[in-house]
């Protein structure tokens, strides 16, 4: 039975495996995963007891839903390996817990510096502005461009034909 300190070892291990996934673009090949475990010194053994061998490690990962592993073969043959996060990582850490740990890895630095690793953090998780925050801005571009109207999309509303034929009939009847 994996003691407190393991466990708490493994967790880390994973926490950073996701948070470097999911900045990634929620997609790393395994060369990449290979280099970034290379980094934090898992390239050949790791320090979460049974699970010595970092393929052990992954497959762990991998089994317990936190990493997905996507195989797919090239044109020639040639077998190219993906990860991915998996549901139990989407719902255990999630965007707020990678924000949390780049945060902490990064000391947030106060004041202007702090937003922009915000920014950074956002847009690389690919968190995308909420839809009425879109609309303030489409209205505000509306204002720089003098209030013209916007071009509407698609075939006119009956309504519309009904109000255009108004028109013509009060142009003819001056005439």
């Amino acid at each position: 039975m994996p003691t407190e300190g393991e466990e708490g070892t493994y967790t880390g291990i994973y926490s950073v495996i996701v948070a470097v996934i999911s900045l990634c673009g929620g997609t790393l090949n395994d060369s990449k995963l290979e280099r970034y475990m290379k980094r934090m010194r898992l390239d050949d053994a790791t320090p979460v007891e049974g699970y010595e061998k970092p393929a052990l490690l992954i497959k762990r990962m991998e089994r317990e839903g936190y990493i997905v592993r996507i195989k797919e073969t090239g044109p020639g043959g040639e077998e190219d390996v993906s990860w991915m996060l998996g549901p139990r990582a989407k719902v255990e850490i999630g965007d707020d817990g990678v924000r949390g740990l780049t945060k902490v890895v990064y000391n947030q630095p106060e004041g202007d510096e702090g937003q922009d690793l915000e920014k950074r953090i956002a847009r690389s998780l690919g968190i995308g502005e909420r839809p009425d925050e879109i609309r303030r801005q489409a209205a505000a571009a509306a204002a720089v461009d003098g209030g013209a109207e916007q071009k509407r999309r698609g075939r006119p509303r009956k309504d519309d034909n009904a109000e255009d034929a108004e028109e013509d009939d009060d142009e003819s009847d001056d005439e």
